[in-house]
Order: C-alpha cells, then sequence, then structure tokens
C-alpha cells in the first residue's frame, strides 16, 4: 500500500515507562516501546478502518525540553484491477521465434491473469503464421470481483519474410541474377510455388506444370525444391520487390519479399580540370577537379593522390555533397601530383587518372621544396624539319623546346606572325611561297622568360 498521511495528527507530551496516554486504552502501538496509544474507549478515529496500519515519528525538543510524536496512518487501499498491460518479447517478432506476452495490472490484492487467443486459452509454440491474431489478457481481484481485459494484437510479426535473406539484390544490365531461398527441399513437393514482380506474375508452378508470364520467357528458371528463381538479360525496369508465395504441402502458405536493383555497367570514367587559369601557380591559383563516367548509375566516388586516400583540409581542399567535385583554394607545392577517382556502383567499378602541375614563381627554398615543380626555361629550342622541300609535298616543321610547364608557342615566317600558336607547323602543300626563314618563339609563363629559334625552309622542284 501507499502512505497516504499524514492525515490526522495527534501531537502528545512523552508519557512516562509507566503511565498511558490520559483519555487513550490500554492498546500498544508498535514501536513505542511499554508507552500505549490508540483509539478513544469506545470511539474509532473518523476514516480509520480495519484495514489501516499506524506509524509514528518523534518530533524535535521543544524550546521547553519537551518532545512530542506525530501519529500518521498508512491506508492499504483494496483496489483495481487497472486496465492491463501487455508486453510481447521479441518485438516485433519473426517466423520460429519464441514468444512471451507479459501481463501486468496494478490490484490490491494482486490480480489473477487469464489469457484467450481465438476463444480459447492459448499457448505459443515456435511462431507461425497460424499465431497471428489478437490476444486477450484480463485481470481479476477476487476481494473486489473486479475484471478488466485488454487485447493485445500479435503485429509486427514477420512472418515468410525469413525464407527469403534480407537483400537487396543487385544485377547488371544483361547480366542474370539469382532469388535464393532458406527453403529445404521438403519430403513431399510443394503444392504451389509463384514469384510475381509489381502485382504481375512472372511464374507459377503447380502440379500440373510451370506457367511462365511475358516478358519473362526464356527468361527464367524455377528450382521446384526450393522455390528458388534465376532471372537472366535484366533490364533497369526489372528494378523492384519480388514476391514468393509457397503452399506447403499440409496447406500452409509461406511468403516473402526481395528487393532488386539493377545498375548499368559504369564505362568512360574521366577527371577534367576548369579550362582557366591554364598554369597553376602555388599560393595563387585555385582548381576544380570533376570526376564523372560516360555512361552508368555511380552510387560512390573515391579520390586518391598518388595512391593514397586524399582527405579533405577545411577550408583549402573541399569535396561536393556526392564528391564529384574536388575544389583546391588556393594550391600549394603539395597538391602537385597524380590524382585518381574511382566511381563505383553495386555492379562495377571504373578508376580515372589526372596529372596535376603546380608551379613556383621561385626556385626553393622560398617556394617548393620540389625541383621538378619549379619553374624552368624556356632553353634548348630548337625547329626540328627539312631545310628543304620538293613542290607539292606536305611539310612538317616541330619547334623542340625543354621547359616547365610547358611554354606558349609563336611562328613567324620571314618576320611576319602567321597566326600558328602550335608547338607544330604545318604545310599541307609546299609552295615557293612557304620558302624563307621559320621563327619559333616559346614563353615560360612562370620564369617570364622567353627565346626564339630560327630555322631556313628552301623549296626544290626535284
Amino acid at each position: 500500500g501507499a502512505d497516504r498521511g499524514p492525515v490526522t495528527a495527534l501531537l502528545l507530551q512523552q508519557p512516562r515507562s509507566s503511565q498511558t496516554v490520559a483519555g487513550w486504552s490500554g492498546q500498544t502501538f508498535a514501536g513505542w516501546s511499554s508507552q500505549t496509544v490508540a483509539g478513544r474507549s469506545g470511539q474509532t478515529v473518523p476514516g480509520w478502518g480495519r484495514d489501516t496500519r499506524f506509524r509514528i515519528r518523534k518530533q524535535p525538543p521543544t524550546y521547553k525540553g519537551k518532545s512530542s510524536w506525530e501519529i500518521f496512518r498508512t491506508q492499504l487501499e483494496i483496489h483495481g484491477p487497472d486496465t492491463p498491460t501487455v508486453h510481447q518479447q521479441p518485438s516485433p517478432a519473426k517466423e520460429d521465434d519464441h514468444v512471451t506476452l507479459s501481463c501486468s495490472s496494478d490490484s490490491l490484492p494482486p490480480a489473477t491473469f487469464a489469457w484467450v487467443f481465438k476463444g480459447a486459452p492459448y499457448i505459443i509454440a515456435p511462431l507461425d503464421e497460424k499465431h497471428l491474431g489478437n490476444y486477450t489478457c484480463t485481470a481479476s481481484n477476487a476481494i473486489t470481483g473486479v475484471k478488466m481485459s485488454t487485447v493485445h494484437p500479435l503485429n509486427g510479426v514477420c512472418v515468410g519474410q525469413s525464407i527469403l535473406p534480407a537483400g537487396p539484390l543487385s544485377g547488371a544490365v544483361g547480366g542474370a541474377v539469382n532469388f535464393g531461398t532458406t527453403l529445404e527441399p521438403p519430403a513431399r513437393p510443394f503444392i504451389a510455388v509463384a514469384w510475381s514482380f509489381k502485382g504481375n506474375s512472372v511464374i507459377s508452378h503447380t502440379a500440373t506444370g510451370d506457367i511462365v508470364e511475358e516478358p519473362y520467357i526464356n527468361r527464367v528458371t524455377l528450382d521446384q525444391t526450393t522455390g528458388s528463381l534465376e532471372l537472366r538479360g535484366l533490364a533497369l525496369v526489372d528494378s523492384g520487390a519480388y514476391l514468393l508465395s509457397v503452399i506447403l504441402d499440409g496447406g500452409q502458405q509461406r511468403t516473402g519479399t526481395i528487393e532488386l536493383n539493377v545498375y548499368a555497367l559504369i564505362t568512360g570514367a574521366s577527371i577534367t580540370r576548369s579550362s582557366s587559369p591554364a598554369t597553376l601557380i602555388a599560393g595563387k591559383s585555385a582548381v576544380n577537379l570533376t570526376c564523372d563516367a560516360a555512361s552508368g548509375a555511380v552510387s560512390s566516388r573515391d579520390w586518391m593522390k598518388n595512391g593514397r586516400p586524399l582527405p579533405p583540409a577545411p577550408g583549402r581542399v573541399t569535396f561536393s555533397a556526392d564528391a564529384r567535385l574536388l575544389s583546391i583554394n588556393p594550391v600549394l607545392s603539395d597538391n602537385h601530383g597524380n590524382y585518381q577517382c574511382r566511381v563505383s556502383n553495386p555492379v562495377s567499378a571504373m578508376t580515372a587518372t589526372y596529372n596535376l602541375t603546380v608551379n613556383c614563381e621561385y626556385r626553393p627554398p622560398l617556394c617548393c621544396p620540389l625541383s621538378e615543380h619549379t619553374g624552368l626555361g624556356p632553353q634548348n629550342v630548337s625547329i626540328v624539319g627539312p631545310g628543304e622541300a620538293r613542290l607539292g609535298l606536305r611539310v612538317l616543321l616541330r619547334c623542340s623546346v625543354d621547359s616547365v610547364p610547358l611554354p606558349t608557342f609563336s611562328w613567324a615566317l620571314n618576320g611576319n606572325r602567321t597566326g600558328v600558336t602550335n608547338s607544330t607547323y604545318i604545310i599541307e602543300r609546299m609552295e615557293e611561297r612557304h620558302a624563307g626563314n621559320y621563327t619559333c618563339t616559346v614563353y615560360n609563363q612562370v620564369t617570364r622568360l622567353e627565346n626564339s629559334t630560327l630555322m631556313n625552309l628552301r623549296g626544290v622542284t626535284q
């Protein structure tokens, strides 16, 4: 029972050991040694029935040094039962689990309980589809005569789901997938096995044979002993939930669902760089690298540099939410190197590479510790090509140079600019007007140095 007091308090002077409190009968009160306290003779304290218990508490001494006691009552109230509460373990349950339903209710005296399932007391054996339904718990109090009931639906039960793996399954366009089950070959054949997709039949099997629906003819094979299904020639439209229904020899139906995701194979993985600026200068330039695939749904992208995972550097090296875009602002000398991006989905993967060159305006140690990406040249400029060419033939002149980074090129003929800005000068058909002095001029944007060379080309008839 619960402590209801103080409902009534009696303040008494501490009695002597051999005395009783004046006007009170000689009933002994627990906890008062030889002192006695109870109701006055022939009287009861209002509201204190036979189901009442008492306790006292000693008060601190008054200013005169005397002590007093308070009398409290604790009433044991006969009540209940309240509406029962049902607890289920495990919740949710799955097929073959041993399920426990426990019922509780606030009641004094304690309630007795009775269970009913589908009109009769129940026992849950290993969980089966036949155990699904509403369970009623009734709590009764023999003193108050009250009965209270509650209904518990055995829900969240995944009966039949265990006959298929959790999934999802993944397949490639044009490939095949096997929907395996967890069913063991039975002693006697299944009465029926049926697979369906989005409410439409795929294949069904009974004692009379198999029925395969369009568009699954020549695309499916059913294992009649386990219910497993092979589906071939996959297309993107085959993605979705597949339902398996099996009727056992005893007439019991088992069902399960599994999800299939079909993906196109990834092809044409690439890393592209923003076109501007053409030359990256450490501490000054920024760059964006974009990782993409020509075809196939990309599920994930993983960036690496020189074969190692590339972590972000907050505020300078960042990735977009889908990791498609890598941004570096500003680039530093340690960003120089080979970048890889691996694009993948559950059925395919491909890796693209990109060499990023970061240049320094100054030689080490002021900028870069590595000389291979410090500006160099241009030097050793030369034109490779014939000194003379027969009229009417095709002629190639190539400008060779040592320079880091690659320089810009410009060509002149007899001192006049030609508009050609490639390292190779092409004459499709040699004529007299093409003869003369060819000048190749190169310029390094990092070192800001220029160099040039000259070569004479003559036209001949034989």
